[in-house]
């Protein structure tokens, strides 16, 4: 797949909300603010934008992936069809 750079604006009102909708999405995607490394619980390193960019990111591919998919998969029944009746000696209607 081709990168493509893009930039998403997501305005929530009342801005007063921004930090709880913010904290809800990524706790939906198991973001945790601290995180233990060595045996040592620690500061998340992966801070709250990398992460939320990060879901983000992946949601759009796994979009874009699965449209392509289904469009391939159309068009290859569309492609197909008559022969796949034919096999099962159903008729068209």
């Amino acid at each position: 797949m081709t990168s493509q750079a893009y930039a998403l604006t997501v305005n929530l009102t009342p801005e007063a909300d921004k930090d709880e909708t913010n904290d809800s999405f990524l706790k939906q995607y198991g973001y945790k603010e601290t995180v233990v490394q060595d045996g040592v619980e620690v500061t998340n390193p992966v801070t709250k934008e990398e992460a939320a960019k990060k879901v983000v990111n992946s949601f759009i591919e796994e979009s874009a992936v699965a449209y392509d998919l289904n469009a391939g998969a159309e068009a290859w029944k569309k492609a197909n069809i008559d022969a796949i009746r034919a096999k099962h000696k159903v008729k068209n209607s």
